[in-house]
């Protein structure tokens, strides 16, 4: 078989190949990293100190929303919509960015009057400052640009090697179960040194924008609704150890989230596809509907191949990956991740259908209306089985909810008559 060299070089100098293999092997970095940092620290902290950890820093991510607000995506999109034109690039990229601290202002605050409500870190202090420090440097990250102007290769180099420090330093200074608050610490200035890089790096290419607050609450109003959909998507994910660790202790909540880690990491590594296809789907909607209906499907048919071999290894080696990734300490996290082993499978087939589609498609309302139905359900859902069953009532809860979700998005779809493939032709398949 004769390969053609020329094809061959276009593909590997192709844009969206290039981001997708920039963040797939950040993606797979990511997922190294974590292989190192989780083990050890589950290992010196113990369940009652890393389950400590763990819900602080699902506190910063769940407050980082705040901040971030959806900008992955209404940012993206708006720039990937206007890449020639670098005066208006510099208008949006600085009105994010102010908008980005006027938000910061608001989270800080907001959690300055829930510290009192959280015993965990009413007990813990240290532990609560150190979250908000740290989603404040998580939501302030900038990596929305790049994504925007497709241009991810040295931004996501940087974000990898900085990930990489950060974990190297743990193994230096974590060593006893009391050093769990470094873990906050050191993740914080990673971020906020990867913050100051790409700063730096933006504004060596556009001129510098004076923003206003007009404009800023112009950016604030244009993603409202994808900020209601990361709102919504972090009830029923990012606000799951939260959620768990005011009814329970620290030592349950990491029982819990060693099996959600092992899922995250795993989804984690679909999540390249989608963050890279999403404005370039958005862009070719603006010209071509059967091109971008084509890349759809193809994303599709690969991340759901993905995600049920994921899906398949967490059932069946749930005992073999507790015990390897966190321990003989952990054996209550086993039936968890067998609970949530259909994660993968549902977050490909929503993630495909509904960011990749659903959004560039413009139907950010019904879609939004199913993620915060469902985020909604699960914190009532939440509040009920976690009081009675602990942390399997939480693995119920979420999955649950995934398929609801999944299940919601293929159903509005086909509603509307905009299903990116010919489901009666699969029907006559399967007969």
């Amino acid at each position: 078989m004769k390969i053609d060299t020329k094809k061959l070089t276009n593909l590997f100098h192709n844009q969206l190949f290039q981001n997708i293999t920039s963040l797939l092997g950040a993606r797979v970095a990511r997922y190294f990293l974590p292989l190192i940092s989780i083990p050890y620290l589950a290992r010196v902290l113990g369940a009652e100190g890393w389950g400590l950890v763990a819900f602080s820093q699902a506190f910063a991510a769940f407050l980082s929303l705040i901040i971030e607000y959806g900008f992955s995506l209404s940012a993206t999109r708006d720039l990937s919509q206007i890449q020639t034109q670098k005066n208006a690039i510099s208008i949006q990229t600085g009105s994010v960015i102010f908008a980005k601290v006027l938000l910061s202002i608001l989270a800080v605050s907001g959690s300055c009057v829930v510290f009192f409500f959280i015993p965990i870190f009413t007990e813990n202090p240290t532990f609560f400052i150190w979250a908000v420090i740290l989603a404040v440097v998580q939501g302030s990250n900038l990596i929305w640009y790049f994504q925007g102007i497709e241009k991810l290769k040295l931004a996501v180099a940087i974000e990898v090697a900085l990930d990489a420090l950060a974990v190297a330093l743990y193994l230096v200074f974590v060593t006893a179960p009391g050093d769990g608050w470094m873990v906050l610490a050191l993740l914080s200035a990673s971020n906020l040194l990867s913050f100051f890089i790409h700063l730096g790096l933006i504004y060596a290419q556009i001129p510098f924008y004076k923003p206003t607050i007009q404009k800023a609450f112009v950016v604030i109003k244009k993603g409202w609704s994808l900020f209601l959909f990361r709102s919504g998507v972090s009830l029923y994910t990012t606000a799951n150890p939260v959620i768990l660790g005011l009814f329970v202790e620290p030592r349950i909540v990491g029982y819990f989230v060693g099996a959600e880690k092992i899922i995250k990491a795993l989804t984690g590594l679909m999540q390249p596809v989608s963050r890279a296809i999403f404005p370039r789907v958005s862009a070719l909607m603006q010209k071509s509907m059967e091109k971008a209906q084509k890349l759809v499907n193809i994303s599709l048919v690969v991340l759901l191949g993905i995600g049920f071999l994921m899906s398949a290894a967490c059932f069946l080696l749930a005992p073999v990956l507790i015990n390897l990734f966190l321990g003989a300490e952990y054996a209550a996290s086993v039936p968890v991740l067998q609970i949530m082993a259909l994660i993968p499978v549902l977050v490909a087939l929503s993630s495909v259908l509904g960011v990749q589609w659903a959004i560039p498609l413009g139907f950010e309302k019904t879609f939004n209306k199913i993620i915060v139905l469902a985020g909604v359900v699960n914190v009532a859902l939440s509040f009920l089985l976690a009081p009675l069953f602990k942390h399997i009532g939480m693995a119920i809860s979420i999955t649950i909810i995934e398929i609801a979700v999944a299940a919601g998005i293929l159903a509005m779809l086909w509603k509307k008559d905009q299903l990116p493939f010919d489901i009666s032709v699969i029907f006559k398949k399967l007969k």
